[in-house]
């Protein structure tokens, strides 16, 4: 006798995964519809996350890295003698950073603007250079009336220094162990590394 074909699934009023209609999809389908539905908002929910943590991760990269350093004690840089003028007259320096920042289709800059490290350590040398000045006798001007260029740096140092508020408590140390003072030249520090704005500058010079 051969086997009669059977339905998996009978609709009848008393079968509980049909629906009041006679629909036989009914409960089966919504209660996969429905973890179908969770599990994709879990998966929405846990890609946001992801995102928000590498734009964040992207956005402080090179940025917020941190060595330890001290900043030690280095008498080429302590000096006002001309023997010295050398360490400070690396190129980034003497330009004040200044780079590229938009060229048109010929190749030529049409926007340009200065990383600001090199700005700083610029304007030191030009606060330097009118200490020779005054060293050699000659006129050094008093104010921003009589020259543009040093007192801007003086007033530039001033307000980074300020914007970067540096909160590091700096221990005292004994000067040829008998007298204490505060130098800062041996307190470990949380320093950006300065080698990858020496790198922008040389591929975005101008």
């Amino acid at each position: 006798m051969a086997a009669s074909y059977k339905p998996l699934n009978t609709a009848d009023e008393n079968s509980d995964c049909c629906s009041q209609n006679g629909d036989w999809h009914g409960q089966p389908l919504r209660r996969l519809w429905l973890f179908s539905s969770a599990n994709l908002v879990l998966l929405v929910v846990q890609l946001v996350l992801l995102a928000t943590h590498l734009v964040r991760n992207w956005g402080n990269a090179g940025s917020t890295a941190a060595i330890q350093a001290t900043y030690g004690f280095d008498a080429n840089y302590m000096s006002i003698e001309f023997e010295y003028d050398w360490v400070w007259e690396e190129d980034a320096i003497e330009t004040a950073g200044t780079i590229a920042l938009q060229r048109d289709d010929k190749g030529d800059v049409t926007e340009f603007g200065t990383i600001s490290m090199f700005h700083a350590l610029h304007c030191v040398t030009s606060l330097r250079r009118e200490l020779q000045k005054a060293w050699e006798g000659k006129h050094v001007a008093l104010n921003q009336n009589e020259d543009a260029h040093w007192p801007h740096c003086m007033h530039y140092l001033h307000q980074m220094i300020i914007c970067n508020a540096d909160d590091l408590i700096e221990r005292q140390h004994m000067w040829n162990h008998t007298i204490p003072f505060v130098s800062g030249a041996e307190d470990v520090r949380q320093c950006r590394d300065a080698q990858r704005l020496y790198d922008m500058y040389e591929e975005m010079k101008l």
